[in-house]
């Protein structure tokens, strides 16, 4: 079994179980590392690049494609990682500012934003945002 390690500075645990039973979790506290018990989704370095974490909050998995999606607070932007941790792509990339909480429904996702008070929806077909609430 693999481990993702992260830098994180918030107070919360948020669990997440993919269709294959595999179980993702985001534990968080003091400024300590947390893990993913499912595969190695990036590095233990803060960064801006693509798949490096900067204070990611929600995390939720695409049912269809098992790929796990991390709010990168910092980086304001979505990752999105393989369930083999590949990083993918990112979502939202100068669209988004402080995601925060992030759900998934068929090929809509839908990311809060701490900082500027939004929802926002994208359609994962051509990766658009489609709808922005709020603000």
């Amino acid at each position: 079994m693999s481990v993702l390690k992260w830098q994180c500075d918030t107070r919360e645990l948020e669990t997440c179980i993919s269709r294959l039973g595999d179980i993702v979790q985001k534990s968080v506290g003091v400024p300590k590392y947390s893990t993913f018990q499912t595969s190695t989704v990036a590095t233990e370095e803060k960064g801006s690049g693509p798949g490096q974490l900067n204070d990611p909050q929600g995390v939720a998995i695409h049912e269809a494609t098992n790929q796990i999606f991390v709010a990168n607070f910092y980086n304001d932007r979505i990752e999105i990682f393989s369930d083999t941790g590949e990083c993918l792509n990112q979502l939202g990339v100068r669209q988004l500012n402080g995601p925060w909480g992030i759900a998934i429904h068929g090929e809509n996702v839908y990311v809060s934003c701490w900082r500027d008070f939004t929802i926002n929806q994208f359609i994962l077909t051509d990766m658009s945002l489609v709808r922005k609430v709020g603000g």
